[in-house]
Order: structure tokens, then sequence, then C-alpha cells
């Protein structure tokens, strides 16, 4: 998903960090966006449960990225919610396989460095919602840090961890990115 500006400057920041390096067979784009499919049925049912009535009560003003989103998300049915907690489950122990507790695994938070304001294109967007489903559908501990810069323009690297390790999180960014 990286461009070729962000391709070289993660791989740059990668090699300038002191830790083991263990490369992980790549999550596919299939895998991605997998895990994209099940966060937004999961994420449109429990938005509609939530607080369906309210949005459609007072009909609130948001932008057209956010209206778009919402209402694709939210025309999801409750069967496909339910399968979609199934297969959760199923992607949670195959992610889990990646990496043991204990280890970290890191990958880039978006898909290249911040567009400007005036300038997110779906393709972005889609793919940054794709990057950041994985760890929650998986359930993983997630740290984000704005570790890469790209032309002046920020990019985060998530750190992900087994569920419940956190703090192996603060303590890989503590050593890592400051």
């Amino acid at each position: 998903m990286l461009d070729i500006d962000a391709l070289l400057e993660w791989e740059m920041k990668l090699s300038s960090l002191n830790f083991m390096r263990n490369d992980v067979p790549n999550l596919s784009k299939l895998t991605l966006t997998q895990a994209h499919n099940i966060h937004t049925a999961i994420l449109g049912r429990e938005i509609d449960m939530q607080y369906g009535q309210w949005l459609d009560a007072h009909n609130p003003r948001f932008s057209d990225e956010t209206g778009t989103f919402l209402k694709t998300i939210r025309d999801k049915g409750f069967k496909e919610y339910v399968e979609s907690k199934k297969k959760r489950e199923f992607f949670s122990d195959s992610l889990q396989g990646f990496f043991s507790s204990g280890e970290v695994l890191m990958l880039p938070t978006s898909p290249g460095p911040a567009p400007s304001c005036d300038d997110v294109s779906e393709v972005y967007l889609i793919n940054q919602r794709k990057l950041y489903a994985i760890a929650e559908v998986a359930g993983l501990a997630q740290l984000t840090v704005p570790a890469i810069s790209i032309q002046g323009a920020l990019m985060g690297v998530s750190l992900l961890a087994h569920p419940g390790e956190d703090r192996l999180l603060f303590e890989a960014a503590g050593r890592w990115f400051v």
C-alpha cells in the first residue's frame, strides 16, 4: 500500500532502530480487506444500535467522507453482523499466530504521509481503514507513534502486541522512538 517514497522512508527508519528485526510474511491485501470488511460490518451495526435513533432524529452535519462512510456502514444487516463476529474469532487467532507473546508487530498506520485536508483521496481513506482495522478485529493492543516524516508530512508507525501487553508497546516505543 505504501508509495515508493513512504516505503523508502519506512525501510530507512526501521534500519536505524536498535532492535532485532524478524520480518513476518506480508499481510496480503486480501487479509487487509477481510479485516476491513469484518470491522465495517461490526462497527456499522454497533453504531446503528447505539446511536441510530439519535442520528436519524437529529440528522447531524458531517463531512462528505464521514457522511458517506456512516451511510455505508449503517446499511450492514444483522445477519452480516453475526457472521462477521464469527469471522473475527478466526481472524484474531490467525493474526495472533504471526508473532509470539512478548513480541511486537510493527506496521504502517497509514498508506503514506498525512495528506493535506483538501487532498484526501477515497483510496487513501479505504487503505487507512484497512490498516487500522487489523488491531481492532484481531483484539490486539495497539500504540501509534508519529515516527516517520516524508516531505514534511508525518506518517505513523503502529506497534501491535498480544491482548493485555500494552506495557510492552509503551516500553518499545520509549526505546525506539524517543
